[in-house]
């Protein structure tokens, strides 16, 4: 897999995948349409359709600061899982951005919300968040099953854990031939420990504990064989997140990097065998 990325105006990706829906809808329906008498009208319900009708399989990474909050959106939102909803002591990231957010796709139901651990910035938002969505599930132990029909896996079950850090609940997940790994807040310790464990690749990654060099061992993320890594980190953070050790490595290792302190919200959609990736500050780039 590689990943060819262009410089492109400002766009926000909540609305990315809608150029593409409406360039198909617009073929499909001249070709199936074209002799119905009000067929012009219906180009009025685009926006509304699409909302229900997104083929994409959507994976966000919200530019939340010194925190984590992923949502993963099935093809025709078929189902809807959370990674964190991490709160910041300088502001309500739920009410400003995560619910905005999820108001803006059209979600009002989370299947699952996984907490991957504790910590404020990764789990503080959960009680804020369940007075404005329902949330049918709710897992803070990797035993437990995500609800959803494609590979979901939550790994490492039985580990050697230090602290809360390394307890943190790893996910491992595939769709459209693409392998996404989520390491929570885990350490080196625990990258080695899911080495001895399993056969892992993955072509995503979001790498542990905001990028700091407590994880992303080199000998790890090489093992995985991935092409993209995603961080998400505070703008000016005090904890100097990401670390340039982290960054070096995933620079040597060739793995293209986005981090939420320099590029806002980041997308990632697939469809089959195409997906692309797109970031606030205007990035888009293809995975092939």
């Amino acid at each position: 897999m590689c990943l060819l990325t262009l410089k492109i105006p400002s766009l926000t990706i909540y609305y990315a995948p809608q150029y593409v829906f409406i360039l198909v809808f617009i073929v499909v329906y001249i070709q199936c349409l074209k002799h119905f008498k009000w067929k012009y009208m219906i180009l009025f319900l685009i926006p509304f359709l699409e909302v229900f009708c997104n083929p994409f399989f959507q994976v966000y990474t919200l530019n939340i600061g010194q925190g984590d909050c992923s949502v993963i959106v099935e093809p025709f939102y078929k189902s809807v899982v959370m990674i964190d909803c991490g709160q910041s002591l300088y502001r309500d990231n739920v009410e400003r951005i995560i619910f905005p957010f999820l108001e803006n796709k059209n979600i009002h139901t989370i299947d699952t919300l996984i907490l991957t651990h504790d910590d404020f910035d990764h789990s503080g938002g959960y009680d804020r968040l369940k007075e404005k969505v329902k949330i049918k599930q709710v897992i803070k132990d990797s035993k437990d099953k995500v609800n959803v029909e494609y590979p979901f896996y939550l790994l490492l079950q039985e580990r050697i854990s230090k602290d809360e850090n390394d307890s943190s609940i790893i996910s491992y997940f595939i769709y459209d031939h693409l392998n996404y790994l989520f390491m929570g807040d885990a350490s080196k310790e625990i990258e080695k420990q899911l080495m001895d464990t399993y056969d892992l690749k993955a072509d995503v990654i979001k790498v542990g504990h905001h990028g700091s060099n407590t994880s992303s061992d080199a000998a790890f993320l090489d093992s995985l064989d991935c092409k993209i890594a995603l961080i998400s980190a505070g703008y000016k953070n005090k904890y100097d997140h990401p670390s340039t050790e982290t960054l070096k490595t995933l620079d040597y290792l060739n793995i293209h990097t986005f981090c939420t302190s320099t590029n806002g919200s980041i997308a990632i959609y697939s469809l089959h065998d195409f997906a692309f990736i797109v970031t606030n500050d205007g990035l888009f780039g293809i995975i092939h």
